[in-house]
């Protein structure tokens, strides 16, 4: 049974009709916390159509308790100036089962709504549906949404924190590539905004203006880093573009904390810097669109695209089009896995280059060695034929000396004395390089003798004898 529609709505004695849901922001004073109580009846036999029925009153801002007479069938939060510490609890659906035993028997019931706002975002009961319900068909679905944006958000948030420490190692592992720097900075920022949209804070303090600040200042730094990512990775935005937005981000952080510290002036400026936000992400997507950015990898644009339609969601809920959550956070979540994914996939892809060239270059390397293999046998086969050649000439002439020196006289024969060891000597020579052939290519082996040092010496100057007595030197062996 749908129950939108007109309420009578009581503030500082005042009645007036409203219509449910609605943001009744005008009812609230800026910096006050504003009691707002609606009211309307309800036909006692409805409840009687339902086996448990329940109140669905969809999101309220911020703290709510509800009655149908001066039964009290549920609350959330806890009311400031009453509970210590009270406790912010904005947007959460409100789903009340009605204990109809201690409902009044009466043809008609009083439905009352009591609101406790802080702030000027999102005022009373703001956003359906509003209607009676069966409990049970829709318990299950309130609880999955209290699940996805408290813990499921907080969880995002530290995977997303993870993932940011994690490409911190990797910036320190690569410097020149500063993009994994931004990008690490964007998921660690992030990492902050997730948690701190995820009410977990609220646990902790009743400072609402305090946890609004870290909301703004974690989406305002993840945000600055995310866009100068963009710049440095596919060249997104002019780079005066982004000073100025650097320089008003930071202006909008000095101007939340200089002055009245306000949970109402805070989002009033955090307000202001969303526009601009939203206004440069949709020029910097449109810029990856033109240029074409989205046909270098998938991955990138899925997740780009994912973060463009969540804003574009916001952008529709904030201006009353649609009653769907805020979904930024998820976009974000979303882009950032989308990014760690791309940024994998290319080291992958590098990492297969460097491979196959290495792959490459072995191959190569093994085809020199080969190449180098055969040069050394055809050295090594040059020498041995040309050691041979040098070998034969020399053996026949000193055959011929060693002839003439057994017919000839003794006169002759010491004459061809030095030509004959010279012969020897160049024998000795060329063995000596067919030796160090065969010592190179491992073929070589070594023979030891017992030798006379002296007549070794004297054997090796010989030679030189002849030469020393044509320019009158006396050579002596000692």
């Amino acid at each position: 049974m749908n129950l939108s529609g007109t309420w009578n709505l009581h503030v500082s004695e005042k009645a007036e009709s409203v219509h449910v849901p609605g943001d009744h922001r005008q009812f609230h004073k800026t910096g006050e916390i504003t009691e707002l109580n609606y009211e309307r009846l309800l036909d006692e036999s409805r409840l009687s159509t339902f086996s448990e029925p329940a109140i669905l009153l969809g999101r309220i801002g911020d703290i709510d308790e509800a009655f149908l007479d001066d039964v009290k069938i549920g609350s959330t939060g806890a009311f400031f100036g009453r509970e210590s510490p009270g406790r912010w609890a904005r947007s959460d659906y409100r789903l009340y089962k009605v204990n109809r035993p201690a409902v009044p028997k009466e043809a008609t019931v009083s439905l009352r709504v009591h609101v406790q706002k802080i702030g000027t975002k999102g005022t009373g009961i703001f956003q359906g549906p509003v209607a009676l319900v069966e409990f049970g068909q829709l318990a299950t679905w309130v609880r999955l949404a209290h699940f996805l944006e408290t813990w499921l958000t907080a969880a995002m948030g530290f995977l997303l924190f993870g993932t940011g420490v994690y490409y911190l190692l990797v910036f320190g592992l690569i410097p020149e590539r500063k993009y994994h720097l931004w990008f690490a900075l964007t998921a660690i920022a992030l990492a902050g905004f997730e948690i701190s949209v995820s009410r977990q804070l609220y646990r902790i303090t009743d400072r609402v203006s305090l946890l609004m600040f870290i909301n703004a200042f974690s989406a305002i730094a993840a945000t600055n880093a995310f866009f100068v990512f963009l710049k440095s990775k596919f060249n997104l935005m002019p780079r005066w573009m982004l000073w100025l937005f650097l320089v008003f981000s930071t202006s909008i952080i000095a101007a939340m904390l200089i002055g009245d510290f306000s949970l109402d002036r805070v989002y009033e400026l955090y307000v202001v810097w969303i526009r601009l936000f939203i206004l440069l992400l949709l020029l910097s997507y449109w810029q990856f669109v033109v240029r074409k950015r989205w046909l270098q990898d998938a991955t990138y644009s899925f997740g780009f695209s994912v973060l463009i339609l969540s804003a574009l969601n916001d952008v529709g809920t904030e201006l009353g089009l649609a009653e769907t959550p805020y979904m930024v956070p998820y976009g974000f979540a979303v882009f950032t896995v989308a990014v760690a994914l791309g940024l994998a996939k290319e080291f992958a892809t590098a990492f297969r280059n460097v491979e196959l060239q290495v792959s490459e270059r072995t191959s190569d390397l093994a085809r020199a060695l080969d190449q180098l293999r055969t040069l050394e046998k055809m050295k090594e086969r040059f020498f041995s034929n040309i050691s041979h050649d040098f070998k034969t000439p020399i053996a026949v002439a000193l055959g011929a000396i060693d002839d003439v020196r057994t017919k000839m006289a003794n006169s002759v024969a010491a004459s061809l004395a030095p030509a004959d060891r010279s012969l020897r000597r160049l024998l000795q020579m060329i063995t000596n390089m067919l030796d160090t052939v065969k010592a190179e290519s491992g073929t070589l082996k070594m023979e030891w003798k017992k030798a006379h040092i002296a007549e070794l010496i004297r054997k090796w100057a010989e030679p030189f004898r002849v030469l020393c007595d044509r320019k009158g030197l006396d050579l002596q062996i000692m």
